[in-house]
Formats: structure tokens, sequence, C-alpha cells
């Protein structure tokens, strides 16, 4: 596992067309073992869906969207429930963004550079990954 993690950007565009660029996806910190051990072949269906339909989107839509559909809500670090499974190249990060793995709702954990998203751990059922506050 890498030791530096990109350097963090707001996902929101500057003043150049950087909004109107789509986002790109790497899967270097995905934590298998807490996203694959009870997620079911149809959750990563969803989720790749999920995946191709966020590519497709510009960072401003992405920033202009619903939580629920295309857009994101930032979590404490504290909700984060497989805490201990956060990759220690975040131990400074104190919130997370957390997208709509599929239309269900069910969710992912990333973090997000330079216009890159990271998935960190994808949502198998409801709770796994964080809590609401």
């Amino acid at each position: 596992m890498p030791k530096h993690r990109p350097k963090p950007v707001s996902a929101q565009p500057k003043q150049d067309d950087s909004g109107l660029k789509c986002p790109l996806f790497s899967f270097r910190y995905l934590n298998m073992r807490v996203s694959v051990k009870k997620c079911d072949d149809k959750i990563f269906r969803e989720f790749t869906k999920r995946l191709v339909a966020l590519s497709e989107r510009t960072w401003n839509e992405i920033n202009s969207s619903d939580k629920h559909q295309y857009g994101f809500e930032k979590i404490n670090r504290s909700q984060i429930k497989p805490a201990k499974s956060i990759p220690a190249v975040f131990n400074d990060v104190k919130k997370f963004p957390v997208f709509r793995a599929a239309g269900d709702n069910h969710a992912f954990v990333c973090y997000i550079a330079d216009g890159v998203i990271y998935p960190i751990f994808i949502e198998a059922n409801f709770g796994d990954v964080y809590h609401s506050t």
C-alpha cells in the first residue's frame, strides 16, 4: 500500500474548466476484505453501473446533484464503522465523501483528489459501513 496519498482537492470546480471534466476512478485504496465480505453479485453490478453513470457526468453536475442521486455527502471519520480498516494513508482525514453505490441507496465511502474518486468501502447491507449522526 502506498505511503502517500494524492493531494486532497475539493470536488468543486476551479475557475478553469475542471468543473466540465468527468471524474476518474482508482481502486488503489478499496478495502476488499470489508467490501467483498458480504456483497453479492447484484451489489457489485449496481456499483459498476453507478460508476459508469458517475463517469458520464461532469463535476459541475455531480456537485449540483442530490446525495441520493449522483451527488455526495461528507461524513465524519467517527461515523465509519470499520474505522480500523481505513488505510493509514488517510489517518489525518476528518471527513470522507459518500456516494450512493446503487439506486437503492447503498453507499460507498471514498476519497477524492485531483478529480479522481478513490472508493474505500462499499456497503453490502445498510449500516455496514457508516452510521448516521
